[in-house]
C-alpha cells in the first residue's frame, strides 16, 4: 500500500515554479520517494487545486497555471477530493473560531478533511499551519 501524503499548496508551488525560492527542495523530496522505490499517492482538495493555479498564474502568468493545472488534473499521482458541504461548513465554524490564527479558508478547509481521514494521512507543506492544526507535517528540507 502506498504512503499517502496530502499536498498542500505551498508544496505544490515549489515543485512546479522553478522560480519558487523552494523548488529544488519540493523536486529532492520527490526524488528520494523514487530512489527509495517508495510507493506513494498525493491527495489534494478541489480548494488546494484552485488555490494552487491561482497563485501559479499569479507568479507566472496563464499559460503556466493552463500546463500545471492539466498536469495535476491528468496525474494518476495524484487524486482530487472534492470538499463536501460538511467538511465546508466545519471550516466555515473552524475559520470564524480560530480568530488568533491566520489561517486561510482553504487552510481550514484542508485541515478539516484531514481530520475526518480514518487512516494516517502526513502534509507536504512549507507553512507551519498544518502543525499548529495538530497534523504531521514532513520534514520536506
Amino acid at each position: 500500500m502506498p504512503e499517502i501524503i496530502f499536498a498542500d499548496t505551498s508544496f505544490l508551488v515549489a515543485f512546479h515554479n522553478k522560480r519558487d525560492d523552494r523548488h529544488k527542495e519540493a523536486r529532492a523530496f520527490i526524488n528520494a520517494y523514487i530512489i527509495k522505490q517508495t510507493p506513494v499517492a498525493f491527495i489534494i482538495t478541489d480548494y488546494i487545486f484552485d488555490e494552487t493555479i491561482t497563485t501559479l498564474m499569479k507568479q507566472g502568468g496563464k499559460n503556466l497555471a493552463i500546463d500545471i493545472a492539466k498536469k495535476i488534473y491528468e496525474s494518476s499521482a495524484i487524486k482530487i477530493i472534492p470538499v463536501t458541504s460538511e467538511i465546508f461548513n466545519k471550516a466555515y465554524q473552524m475559520f470564524i473560531d480560530y480568530q488568533d490564527q491566520l489561517w486561510s479558508f482553504t487552510d481550514c478547509t484542508s485541515i478539516c478533511f484531514l481530520r475526518t481521514q480514518k487512516i494516517n494521512i502526513k502534509v507536504a507543506a512549507y507553512d507551519s499551519h498544518f502543525q499548529t492544526a495538530g497534523l504531521e507535517v514532513i520534514t520536506l528540507a
